[in-house]
């Protein structure tokens, strides 16, 4: 185990411990692969009096310590893994730090890019120990900056073959778009028997796309969508599946005709506009538990870039309904609930996938092949899905307040038997309901209010809430008197966080 040269006694003056000196005394600092969330420092004797908040790690929270003999065990929030690279543990008493010794392997690792410069600027160095570096694209390079590779649409990465069997591999890449309106041709990758690659289109902007061979899946589709943000997206691609994560989450499960291998692969390629500032590639797919590990890995790295908008992603949250759920009229993406949910709570990863004038019954049909494969059983603590849907059925297509029960807790038992946690939402008022459909629409919220414990997890009930009971308050509500405002979708965003918080 590497250690670190120290001096053998510890000083003491009037005052107590002589801390600088006590520090000077650390033997090693280590995290060991059959503890991976332990940070062990060795001294020569023991100072029982240091605990957890006597230290910080970049990239960590330090939640617990404990002494055996003179050997302190920090344990960490999150298991380190191979891309953590080296941790700096800082000494809160003297400011000074370490380095501590990360000996986690890693496995199935083929190459890591952090997108920093190095001593070669030509170059774009593969830090998983396999030597394949990257080479900047003579005529067109990217520059470097403390974010990563920035290209403005002209500049490439030259990747070296990484794998050379065809078999189920995992891809990672962490960028910022420009413009969501720029096209993009972020990653290809040469398999040999056809090109996967990660694709924006500007005839759509939010409308995102990945290649694999000849055919393509839109994993996320809404025009909305922030996708000037950082994102982490991983693809693990593993026949006859395809797997794609955002942020830490599942938004994608579709059809893979076969496995690949990497010849080669091009970052930045031409077309791209924004920085890429993280990029790995494991000869594995990797699980649930795994692709999120890694994640939080590059996340963390990116927040000590200065990116604000990566979270460790402890709960898959998927928000599914119609336009409100969707965000209309909202003063944007940012402001729709599921988005001021993500914001509320940096424990979440949110997916949107409200679409105007959905109706729980289309909903109800759509579930089983766009919800169910989103469910996470390891990596997250929750992976909930929110239901709301019914008010189109009412006001819109003239459905009974029958149908619209049953469908609500039809749609809700069956995300439960897939494993999901399940919040059902009540049915706001609308001005555009006749007595009729107003009458249906109360019976429907009785209904819920009633039985929802039979079918979901969680009730959040909108429409009892006295903020969004009447749709003449312009506070909450918008001028068609159907849609809400920002602070309306802020009140929807506290309410269901609560549940969220509340779920076990």
């Amino acid at each position: 185990m590497p250690g670190i040269a120290i001096g053998n006694c510890i000083p003491f003056n009037r005052g107590g411990v002589n801390w600088s000196s006590y520090w000077a005394t650390l033997i090693s600092a280590t995290v060991e692969n059959a503890a991976p969330t332990h940070v062990v420092l060795t001294f020569p004797t023991a100072q029982i009096s240091l605990d957890a908040t006597d230290f910080t790690i970049a990239g960590f929270t330090v939640s617990s310590a404990s002494w055996t003999g003179a050997v302190l065990t920090l344990v960490v929030h999150r298991p380190v893994t191979f891309l953590d690279l080296s941790l700096t543990i800082t000494f809160v008493k003297t400011g000074t730090t370490a380095t501590v010794t990360n000996n986690v392997a890693g496995t199935n690792l083929l190459a890591y890019y952090d997108h920093v410069q190095g001593v070669d600027p030509t170059k774009l160095y593969d830090l998983s120990g396999n030597a394949k570096h990257g080479t900047l694209y003579a005529t067109a390079p990217p520059s470097f900056t403390a974010l990563g590779t920035v290209s403005t649409g002209t500049e490439k990465i030259d990747l070296p073959a990484l794998s050379g069997d065809v078999a189920a591999h995992t891809i990672i890449v962490g960028y910022k778009q420009t413009n969501k309106t720029d096209t993009m041709g972020q990653l290809l990758v040469n398999t040999g028997s056809g090109n996967f690659m990660n694709y924006f289109f500007n005839t759509a902007p939010g409308l995102k796309r990945f290649y694999h061979g000849a055919n393509y899946t839109t994993y996320l589709n809404y025009v909305q969508s922030p996708i000037t943000d950082w994102e982490i997206i991983s693809f693990v691609i593993d026949h006859p599946v395809i797997t794609v994560y955002r942020n830490g989450i599942r938004v994608s499960q579709s059809a893979s005709a076969y496995n690949i291998k990497i010849n080669s692969a091009e970052l930045s390629r031409i077309g791209f506009k924004g920085i890429n500032g993280v990029t790995a590639f494991y000869n594995k797919a990797l699980s649930d538990a795994e692709q999120l590990s890694a994640y939080r890995s590059l996340a963390a790295k990116l927040r000590a870039r200065g990116v604000t908008n990566t979270n460790d992603a402890y709960n898959s949250v998927i928000c599914d309904g119609d336009s409100i759920t969707y965000g209309s009229y909202a003063s944007d993406w940012y402001h729709s609930y599921p988005n001021q949910l993500r914001t509320i709570n940096p424990s979440i990863s949110v997916l949107n996938l409200g679409v105007g004038g959905q109706r729980i019954n289309t909903m109800l049909t759509n579930a089983p092949t766009v919800v169910d494969p989103l469910y996470m059983s390891t990596g997250v603590t929750k992976s909930v899905v929110v239901c709301w849907g019914g008010s189109n059925d009412l006001a819109v297509f003239g459905r009974s307040d029958t149908d619209v029960y049953n469908d609500i807790a039809s749609y809700c038992s069956g995300r439960q038997t897939t494993g999901f946690k399940v919040i059902v939402l009540t049915i706001l008022p609308r001005t555009d309901c006749t007595a009729g459909e107003e009458t249906y629409r109360q019976s429907v919220n009785t209904s819920i209010r009633a039985n929802w414990a039979t079918f979901a997890d969680a009730l959040v009930d909108v429409a009892a809430d006295t903020r969004l009971d009447d749709f003449n308050d312009t506070t909450y509500f918008y001028t068609d008197k159907i849609h809400l405002v920002d602070a309306g979708y802020a009140v929807v965003a506290s309410l269901i966080n609560d549940a969220i918080e509340a779920l076990v």
